[in-house]
């Protein structure tokens, strides 16, 4: 994504949020359900800080969980499905943690972004936090319309997950096909899940977070998110400030943009480095030589392209797929599009894009769109295009709110942002950093995608930070 047109960023506040009309958190009256091992603590005094949503009136909570792993304790979380309508319907979410192994600091609540990515599976199967497990109660959970939270009803439209229609971009021949396909999903969503589709929205995942602190027993808790969950992280410093310990930001997504400015600013960086990278000696274009190949799959090889822009391991992997692909074997490019497209949840994705961001909310807004982002990036840019094409259809209104401003209380936050990061680049960390005015930045030399856990540099100073509360200068430059 390029650098940020301070003129989009909509103007900071001093006061605390209002959140758009029927998404506003109110108090908390649903019951709380966790199946395991007893804890409760009532929430602290936030002062001056708005504090509709789970407050001082919060009744104490019996937190109990069950063994599921190494380590690993289990817990379902019920919350109400809409937190203006707290006694209304609910939903299920799946909570995991793992107890620190020292004294704790509390929990630090951790969500490896997406959106939809399942957070139970990634605690579960990651040691990247092993440095931290001995002050922290590590926990995560699979967002709602996720995993093994309540998952979207879209009645089997698109396979499991929508990953059908994922895979299926609207694009080259099979275009027209594709499209009433992604809307035939998404009416089918609305209609399987009529209030769950209406509420995916990071506004209603913050009441959720702040429900799993709750249940925790604890004041506050500590925040670590990766790519889309610093979105998340941005929301919740603004609605529930006084509830952070400390909050940590990994790979940045800036929410002032609106989801064509995030996409278009993805392929300014993505479209001219395939090109880099899949250019030969001689001047031959490997992508470009596949794409003219009879029967490879222009879904295939645009996800493929896309696959390997987030991980500098990969380009060579590309390369050589491609050169299988021109030689009549596409096995290598859809391994690495596949690696994509099973990396979330597609309909919880495609929802909570569509709930947060202003976009094209109609066909015509959609074609527009689709048409401004294959203009200026060629290659892939139909692809991504397609791949949100379902906003179009998708049964609740465009997000329009900017959470850049942390509440009353909130504290200072630590920014991480990489030189070559293509998917969330340095230039989204910058005006974070800026428009947050008060938080820390670390800038990474890499050409990874969110930098903790490949940076001794990056995860000595975050570690120092979230034990110590240590914030390094702002901004501070890490080359290893």
């Amino acid at each position: 994504m390029p650098a940020h047109r301070p003129h989009n960023r909509r103007a900071l506040q001093t006061q605390p949020r209002r959140w758009s009309p029927g998404i506003i958190v109110t108090a908390l009256v649903a019951t709380i359900v966790l199946l395991g091992t007893a804890c409760s603590a009532d929430p602290p005094d936030t002062g001056s800080n708005d504090t509709a949503g789970l407050d001082a009136s919060q009744p104490t909570v019996a937190t109990t969980w069950t063994g599921c792993g190494d380590r690993l304790q289990c817990a379902t979380l019920e919350v109400p499905v809409d937190w203006d309508d707290p006694d209304g319907a609910t939903i299920n979410l799946a909570v995991v943690r793992r107890m620190a192994t020292g004294p704790s600091l509390g929990p630090l609540l951790v969500n490896p972004g997406g959106p939809g990515a399942s957070g139970v599976q990634w605690l579960s199967a990651t040691s990247a936090f092993d440095g931290l497990n001995e002050q922290f109660d590590l926990v995560s959970w699979d967002p709602r319309g996720v995993g093994d939270s309540t998952r979207l009803d879209c009645g089997g439209v698109g396979g499991p997950d929508g990953i059908d229609v994922h895979r299926a971009s609207p694009i080259g021949a099979e275009a027209a096909t594709n499209l009433a396909l992604v809307a035939e999903m998404a009416g089918a969503c609305a209609l399987g899940s009529p209030e769950l589709v209406a509420n995916m929205g990071t506004d209603q995942t913050v009441g959720d977070m702040e429900a799993i602190r709750v249940a925790m027993g604890s004041e506050q808790i500590s925040f670590m998110g990766f790519s889309y969950g610093t979105y998340l992280g941005l929301a919740y410093a603004e609605r529930f400030g006084p509830r952070l310990r400390a909050m940590v930001l990994d790979g940045v997504v800036d929410p002032a943009l609106t989801l064509q400015e995030l996409l278009a600013a993805q392929l300014a960086g993505m479209e001219p480095f395939v090109d880099a990278i899949t250019t030969t000696a001689d001047g031959t274009n490997l992508f470009d030589q596949a794409a003219a190949t009879p029967g490879v799959d222009p879904a295939v090889l645009s996800f493929a392209a896309i696959t390997a822009t987030y991980d500098p391991s990969l380009p060579s992997v590309l390369r050589q797929a491609l050169t299988a692909a021109i030689a009549g074997d596409s096995t290598g490019l859809r391994t690495l599009a596949d690696r994509y497209w099973s990396a979330a949840s597609f309909t919880a994705y495609l929802a909570t894009l569509c709930s947060d961001m202003d976009r094209p909310n109609d066909p015509a807004g959609y074609e527009a769109m689709a048409t401004a982002l294959s203009a200026s990036a060629p290659r892939l840019g139909p692809a991504v295009a397609g791949e949100v094409a379902g906003c179009a259809w998708w049964p609740a209104p465009p997000g329009t709110d900017d959470p850049a401003t942390p509440g009353v209380g909130a504290p200072q936050v630590l920014v991480v942002g990489a030189t070559g990061d293509l998917a969330t680049p340095l230039a989204m960390a910058e005006a974070v950093d800026a428009a947050l005015g008060t938080s820390a930045l670390i800038i990474h030399e890499s050409g990874s995608h969110t930098s903790f856990g490949r940076s001794v540099c990056v995860d000595t100073l975050v570690i120092a930070y979230l034990i110590e509360l240590a914030v390094p200068a702002d901004p501070t430059s890490c080359t290893s």
